[in-house]
C-alpha cells in the first residue's frame, strides 16, 4: 500500500515538471539584430591574436602515469560549438584522426586512453602551436603522404570494401 502512495506522489511530481508552462523571454531577448558577427566568435578568434589558444612552451615535460607528458590541456580548455543567429552550427568539419596520430597525441598527453574531445582539442592546440612556431621562426613545413610497399594492397582493399557496400566505382 505504501509503494502505491509513493508512486502516486512521484507521478504528480513528474506531471508537474513536464507540464510547467514555458516562460517566454522578454521581447528584447528575441531581437537578434544587435548580435554582431564578432559576438559569434570566441576570444581566440580576435584578429589581433597570433594563436587561438594561450600557449606557453616554457615548461619541462612532466611524468604522468609512468610516461612523460609533453602537452597539458588545462582544465576548461575546449573547442566551442560555433552557431549562427539561427542556431545552426557553423565552422564544422568532419575529421578522421588516424590511429597513429591518436597514439602520438596520447603519448604527448601522457595517457593510455583518452576521450575524443581531449584528442580533438589537443590536435587543434598542436596545430595552433605549430602555425605560431612556423611563422615566428620563419620556417616552412613540407608535408608529404607517407608511402610504403603495401600501398597497392591498401588501395585494392578500399576498392573492394566500397564495392561490397554497394558504393559506385
Amino acid at each position: 500500500m505504501r509503494k502505491r502512495h509513493q508512486m502516486k506522489d512521484l507521478m504528480d511530481v513528474v506531471d508537474q515538471v513536464h507540464n510547467t508552462p514555458q516562460i517566454t523571454p522578454p521581447k528584447e531577448e528575441n531581437d537578434l539584430s544587435n548580435i554582431t558577427p564578432d559576438l559569434l566568435l570566441m576570444a581566440g578568434d580576435e584578429p589581433d591574436r597570433r594563436t587561438f589558444f594561450d600557449l606557453d612552451d616554457g615548461y619541462e615535460p612532466i611524468p604522468l602515469y609512468a610516461k612523460d607528458a609533453y602537452l597539458t590541456l588545462k582544465q576548461g580548455v575546449s573547442l566551442p560549438a560555433y552557431r549562427d543567429t539561427t542556431n545552426k552550427q557553423i565552422h564544422r568539419t568532419c575529421i578522421t584522426i588516424p590511429p597513429k596520430i591518436r597514439e602520438n597525441i596520447r603519448a604527448v598527453l601522457g595517457i593510455e586512453e583518452g576521450d575524443d574531445m581531449a584528442l580533438t582539442v589537443a590536435l587543434v592546440a598542436l596545430a595552433d602551436y605549430a602555425m605560431d612556431r612556423l611563422t615566428s621562426e620563419g620556417k616552412r613545413l613540407v608535408v608529404s603522404q607517407a608511402t610504403d610497399e603495401k600501398d597497392p594492397q591498401r588501395m585494392e582493399a578500399r576498392r573492394r570494401i566500397r564495392l561490397a557496400s554497394g558504393a559506385k566505382r
